[in-house]
């Protein structure tokens, strides 16, 4: 019997992220984190965001909108959760600021556990039970696994055996590509949501929600004086948010095969949507600065040769 994708998209993405880790790592020293904590602007940057200004702008938008009471639980949840490691990745490849990536990801991910259910209780959203809690062992248990041992194990091999330290890293990332190319086009066609179910308003307001993040922020973060490759990397951090706590978090609430009346139905399913929609389509936003990023360097890099070519 074959098991479902449900089963093998939490492997695929703990594998993803934990190759990303170590190729990550392998070209990482102590001394880049060291500048992040001696300016520690851009963690403090995506911490306003996430947990001061998100959450009201998702339950704006959701009042805008005329959004329906799970749809608004479903768009806050997914507001309220800390940076998701795809972050990691994205910056990675669009030659962000790496550590201060894994700095945010790791510190948000773990002010999560207070931080996420403090702002649910402070906005009260309709169907969300006043007794829930987060589920710390899981989010703790992916922390250390996925994220910080892969990532010591990696800046270990890139410090120690440095002669190799390229090619691991090289490797690593095209692994992580593959696992993550594999979990793109199972998660299209898993079936796991209609998108257009609810009809055309849904997805457009969590597009919108995602959009208002990417574009905006980067733009503000660089008028506020960071650096671009800074400003990209807070843009993305703050977009991309980690829809598997979320999934868990509504797994923890509304199991599966709890029956519930026709509120609750609908109170899980909007969580359900906005997790599992908003997970997917961040991954093709995000994508476009990448793109901007690459075409740009690239032009950069003819002027130069080009000009090199004129003075000779």
């Amino acid at each position: 019997m074959l098991l479902t994708w449900n089963f093998w998209e939490y492997w695929v993405a703990a594998a993803q992220l934990i190759f990303a880790m170590l190729g990550m790592g392998a070209t990482l020293t102590l001394l880049d984190f060291r500048d992040i904590l001696r300016r520690p602007q851009g963690v403090v940057f995506v911490f306003i965001f996430q947990y001061l200004i998100c959450p009201f702008l998702a339950l704006g938008l959701a009042r805008l909108f005329g959004l329906s009471a799970g749809m608004t639980l479903g768009l806050l949840v997914v507001s309220a959760m800390p940076s998701g490691a795809m972050s990691n990745i994205y910056t990675y490849l669009g030659r962000g600021n790496v550590p201060l990536s894994i700095t945010a990801t790791t510190a948000s991910t773990l002010a999560c556990l207070v931080l996420t259910p403090a702002i649910l209780h402070l906005l009260k959203p309709p169907g969300l039970p006043g007794d829930f809690q987060m589920p710390v062992v899981r989010i703790l248990q992916e922390i250390i696994f996925c994220l910080l041992v892969p990532l010591a194990t990696g800046m270990v091999i890139g410090n120690v055996w440095r002669d190799v330290r390229h090619i691991v890293s090289k490797w690593s990332i095209r692994a992580c590509l593959l696992f993550l190319s594999i979990l793109v086009i199972g998660s299209l066609f898993s079936g796991q949501i209609d998108v257009f179910e609810h009809g055309f308003k849904v997805p457009f307001v969590l597009l919108l929600f995602g959009a208002i993040l990417l574009g905006p922020v980067q733009i503000l973060a660089f008028l506020l004086g960071f650096k671009e490759d800074d400003a990209y990397t807070v843009g993305i951090e703050i977009t991309m948010r980690n829809c598997n706590v979320a999934l868990l978090l509504k797994a923890a609430i509304w199991p599966a095969g709890v029956m519930l009346d026709e509120i609750g139905k609908g109170v899980r399913e909007g969580v359900l949507y906005a997790a599992l929609f908003y997970g997917g389509m961040s991954l093709f936003l995000c994508a476009a600065p990448i793109i901007r990023r690459y075409v740009s360097r690239k032009r950069r890099v003819g002027n130069t040769q080009t000009t090199s070519i004129g003075d000779s």
